[in-house]
């Protein structure tokens, strides 16, 4: 969560300029680059979690007697 004061330096002239400095740096590339790593590695291991198969459970329909609901006549 942002303070109002980093929230006010963001939008004024000399923050997106901070920012656009940032992202043509070579820290940024190297940021992104292991962020990309990361979210790969976590898709695959998502993945091998997602092949365990689990046995579908049966639901049986309840076999007692439905009661209609008592409807008021004007």
């Amino acid at each position: 969560m942002w303070s109002k004061s980093q929230r006010v330096y963001a939008a004024s002239s000399k923050g997106r300029e901070a920012r656009r400095r940032y992202q043509q740096s070579e820290k940024c590339r190297e940021a992104h680059k292991r962020y990309l790593a990361n979210r790969k590695a976590r898709k695959a291991e998502a993945k091998l979690s997602e092949a365990v198969v689990i046995a579908p459970v049966e639901n049986k329909p309840e076999t007692g007697k439905i009661k209609k609901e008592v409807r008021n006549k004007k």
